[in-house]
């Protein structure tokens, strides 16, 4: 089986708090490293930019892979094809690829003035899939990071 049909499925999210209050303390972390004017505004941004989505569902066909965690929006990438334009959740034009990188399908997300690398991990019985997310901006010092559990339905 191609390595990327490995991910073929829907996914719940398992993180439960302790996942939820990294992600809030990473964001936290990111936010004091701003300005004390933009700080707010900062962390808002991080937030809306950043939810925990409850479901992720993949479908592979051929070098397409679809990703689908909010109902009505799946974003369609070929693996290391060229990025895709995408509109983010709070309405950011952005660019998105795919990549099959040592087992693990890397999506990187590119707007003007940072970018978005998630790398989705499955374990070896293929049943626990793990998000890991690096934020990068022209803002922050330190780009934020963090990781999202999730078990096969």
């Amino acid at each position: 089986m191609p390595a990327e049909q490995r991910f073929v499925g829907t996914f719940k999210f398992v993180g439960g708090d302790a996942q939820r209050q990294n992600l809030e303390t990473a964001i936290e972390a990111a936010a004091m490293e701003l300005n004390a004017l933009i700080r707010g505004i900062g962390r808002k941004r991080l937030r809306d930019a950043n939810p925990i989505r409850e479901q992720v569902t993949i479908a592979v066909d051929g070098d397409k892979v679809s990703m689908t965690s909010v109902v009505g929006r799946t974003l369609v990438h070929r693996i290391d094809g060229p990025a895709v334009p995408w509109t983010s959740d709070s309405g950011k034009a952005v660019q998105v690829s795919v990549s099959l990188v040592k087992g693990r399908l890397v999506q990187t997300y590119t707007a003007d003035d940072g970018g978005r690398r998630n790398t989705w991990t499955l374990d070896e019985s293929g049943d626990r899939l793990t998000l890991s997310v690096t934020v990068t901006s022209d803002r922050l010092t330190n780009p934020l990071k963090y990781a999202l559990s999730y078990r096969r339905n």
